[in-house]
């Protein structure tokens, strides 16, 4: 799903975008991300289209899940 920026994303937000990411990829579903037409995906240096790598072996997430979260950029 395509997205425009048009308003701030805090820390919140932020993690919630962090949170819809690691869901989309244990389910192997890329359509519920809000992500732009141009997104580029690359795993290990190599660009590959969103929903490949990663994508199709992630099973599950451990219990501790940390949000590297960048609020300034």
């Amino acid at each position: 799903m395509a997205v425009t920026a048009t308003e701030v994303c805090d820390r919140d937000c932020l993690a919630g975008h962090i949170t819809a990411y690691l869901d989309a990829r244990v389910a192997h579903d890329t359509s519920t991300l809000l992500v732009a037409n141009t997104v580029k995906f690359t795993e290990d240096t190599v660009e590959m289209a969103l929903g490949v790598g990663l994508w199709q072996t992630s099973s599950g997430l451990g219990a501790y899940l940390p949000d590297i979260l960048d609020v300034r950029q």
